[in-house]
């Protein structure tokens, strides 16, 4: 009897922080596509706070049937280790929006020491076959998009990425980056961000069960 293999989904989490928006992608889309034989899934999510990222790696780590893999890395421009600054407590008691970038608002000049990482070579020394899979990129990183995106570009694999899902509009925070190169990258290259915040104003977010539905639909179609 011939067997039809799934088609594999890799969902690539940039910017944990608590974990909200890989929860509610796992219980309400990756999940219950795989129970029904639709798909097999992998999950990767990347967090560079120490501390959120150790206790994602406790919750997730013991449990290998959620297909998850945390990172505590930082989404950089190198693969050296880099300085991610603590967002003012008193701005943010729940911790939102630390970064890489000390000009960004709301930081202090309190830092940790975290390891750098290219998307790119990352994705290439990784995931095998990623460009036969269908790639939803969910990014949320306090201004190093700018990295993220250009990096995507210049190496050639933002083709690969179907949807691409978070906020986006950090880069406009930074007064050290050009945010109208930034936002010529993003026109210029079709990146169409959809807006996947889960614990604020989520009545602004799109309809992501319905929108990785439509856009899986016609990728198989290729």
């Amino acid at each position: 009897m011939k067997t039809t293999s799934l088609h594999r989904v890799n969902y690539f989490d940039l910017g944990l922080h608590t974990g909200l928006e890989l929860r509610y992608a796992l219980t309400r889309v990756l999940i219950p596509a795989a129970n029904k034989k639709l798909i097999d899934f992998q999950a990767y999510g990347f967090e560079a706070s120490e501390k959120f990222a150790l206790r994602l790696k406790e919750q997730y780590h013991p449990h290998p049937e959620l297909n998850t893999t945390i990172i505590h890395k930082a989404i950089s421009n190198t693969e050296d280790k880099i300085k991610l600054y603590r967002v003012d407590l008193k701005i943010q008691p729940n911790e939102v929006g630390n970064s890489i970038f000390k000009t960004k608002n709301n930081v202090t000049d309190e830092y940790e020491e975290v390891e750098g990482i290219i998307f790119s070579k990352w994705l290439k020394e990784n995931v095998p076959n990623y460009h036969k899979h269908f790639n939803i990129l969910k990014v949320n990183i306090e201004g190093a998009e700018w990295h993220l995106f250009n990096d995507m570009v210049d190496n050639n694999i933002l083709q690969y990425f179907t949807v691409i899902l978070g906020a986006g509009h950090d880069v406009d925070k930074v007064s050290e980056l050009d945010c109208e190169k930034y936002w010529k990258l993003i026109k210029d290259n079709n990146i169409n961000i959809h807006r996947f915040i889960v614990d604020h104003r989520p009545e602004r977010n799109a309809d992501i069960r319905e929108l990785i539905k439509e856009k899986f639909k016609l990728w198989k179609q290729k």
